[in-house]
């Protein structure tokens, strides 16, 4: 009981940040840079043998993959 009464009293959660809004007529670099950009979107850890980097916004809420410059995506055929 203790702990709900404490919980009670905490601050609130801030609202999540704005969900991105891309627009694909901008092209591949201002698309990855805007996300990049983007506030609370934090680089997740690289994988030496992935084509991609993956960012992962605060709390969660969306993920975006980027392929890295200089690399190829997979293709499937």
């Amino acid at each position: 009981m203790g702990a709900l009464l404490l919980s009670a009293c905490a601050p609130p959660e801030p609202p999540p940040p704005p969900q991105l809004k891309l627009d694909c007529a901008l092209g591949f670099e201002a698309l990855s840079a805007a996300i990049v950009a983007a506030p609370g979107m934090k680089p997740a850890v690289k994988e030496r043998s992935e084509p991609f980097r993956y960012y992962n916004a605060d709390g969660g809420q969306s993920s975006y993959m980027i392929t890295e410059p200089g690399r190829r995506g997979i293709r499937r055929s």
